[in-house]
């Protein structure tokens, strides 16, 4: 994942958001994710209990709803197994022999529900699990490579929005650990490269060296000029035109 397509996804977001006149959400990033991952539906649920218990924040769609149910229900399935897993839990073809051993109440209530494929993407921080970023298909097919990278950079960012405060989530009373600021400011100016790139109608290199040539000129720190594009506290305004 390169910096340009990590400041182009916080873009997408951002566009996302702005009919809403509202800062970035999780619906704004499941929304994204949808588009530029091709999916049939996507889903993010939260860890609210120390016993693995989740919630549904957002849905896509109504089969992306449907299987969060059949999961809660039947108290098994991908996401659930996301819960002890280290990586995404990647289930490109449901009908195959793995998931049926695996989740043998799931699997069939899922297909009868529509479902092919299933891959989801735990939302983590050290040992605490937030969620996961879920995305839906309705025929068997593997992500690309591409579309592997982009779902793991929207699921930091719907980790970092969760960080922040966008969700209600169970840490078990644990810090978050020191790395999590870094990683906000981090998150704050590509996101705010991208508002920049759709305020001055430029691409994203050159709205991040406004911003860094905007906190030079005023003696600010980078993370903070960030900050107030991303709340709408400062917005760019192209260059006059000479006469």
């Amino acid at each position: 994942m390169t910096t340009n397509r990590l400041s182009q996804l916080w873009a997408l977001v951002a566009e996302h958001a702005w009919p809403q006149g509202a800062s970035v959400s999780l619906e704004d990033i499941c929304g994204v994710c949808a588009a530029e991952v091709p999916s049939d539906g996507v889903s993010l649920t939260a860890n609210t209990s120390p016993q693995g218990r989740v919630e549904r924040l957002c849905a896509t769609t109504p089969l992306a709803r449907e299987i969060e149910e059949i999961q809660a229900t039947l108290g098994q399935g991908p996401g659930r197994a996301a819960l002890s897993s280290d990586g995404p839990v990647l289930t490109p073809d449901l009908g195959d022999s793995t998931p049926r051993r695996r989740w043998p109440a799931f699997t069939p209530a899922a297909i009868q529900a529509g479902l092919g494929a299933i891959f989801v993407f735990p939302l983590r921080t050290g040992a605490i699990y937030l969620g996961a970023l879920s995305l839906h298909r309705t025929g068997p097919k593997p992500l690309t490579d591409t579309q592997l990278s982009d779902a793991l950079s929207l699921a930091d960012m719907a980790l970092d929005i969760m960080l922040e405060g966008g969700a209600e989530t169970c840490v078990e009373d644990r810090p978050l650990g020191d790395g999590s600021a870094a990683f906000h400011d981090q998150a704050e100016v590509h996101q705010a490269a991208g508002m920049i790139s759709a305020q001055l109608d430029v691409g994203i290199d050159e709205a991040l060296v406004r911003l860094r040539a905007y906190a030079f000129g005023h003696e600010r720190p980078l993370a903070d000029v960030a900050r107030d594009v991303v709340r709408r506290r400062l917005r760019f305004t192209p260059d006059p035109q000479p006469d």
